[in-house]
């Protein structure tokens, strides 16, 4: 599924990654640790493509990271909250729902956000942090990518939040055969993955 053979990265003439090699195989969930500035969104950023490595190889699916086949089997959580103030959270996920080709069903997602009508109708400049991150969540799963990149997905959120990502991801990850490939500093979410880096 993903190769990393021996990549490296510099930026102003800085090392950020050196020498990294690793393989996650289809199904399998990976987790990045490390303490900030260790290069894990560096990292992942080389792994969509968004960044290109100085040396070596990255291959997914047999296709170079930023290849445009790769762009509909990949979702991506940044560490950030991305969501458009302005739009209301039922507006968000039918845009979502738009520009998927296989999206999931209403009922899917209401079970994968757990909002209530009221909730959906609101702005999503309303939302607490945890609704935000948990809509974000929601919004990457929409389109049932096979791959799933998560950076610090539960950075910041309360227990139950927490739990309830990590619920949602040990289902995808277990019984449907996602790959998940997170960056973390919970040592408690690294020991879910199959392996940790």
């Amino acid at each position: 599924m993903i190769t990393v053979e021996n990549i490296s990265k510099t930026i102003k003439g800085k090392t950020i990654l050196q020498d990294i090699s690793f393989e996650v195989a289809d199904g399998d969930c990976v987790a990045l640790i490390g303490p900030n500035g260790a290069g894990k969104t560096t990292l992942m950023s080389c792994l969509l493509g968004d960044l290109k490595i100085s040396k070596g190889k990255i291959v997914i699916n047999g296709l170079a990271p930023n290849s445009q086949r790769l762009k509909d089997s990949v979702a991506v959580l940044p560490q950030e909250n991305r969501l458009p103030e302005k739009l209301r959270v039922c507006e968000l996920i039918a845009f979502f729902k738009a520009i998927s080709k296989t999206p999931l069903t209403d009922k899917e997602i209401d079970y994968i956000l757990q909002f209530s009508k009221e909730q959906k109708n609101q702005l999503t400049e309303k939302l607490s942090g945890g609704q935000k991150r948990l809509l974000a969540f929601t919004l990457c799963l929409i389109s049932q990518p096979k791959i799933l990149f998560l950076d610090e997905p539960t950075t910041g959120l309360d227990i139950q939040t927490r739990k309830s990502i990590w619920d949602l991801l040990y289902q995808l990850q277990r019984e449907e055969g996602m790959t998940v490939v997170l960056t973390t500093h919970y040592l408690d979410e690294a020991d879910e993955a199959d392996q940790i880096y």
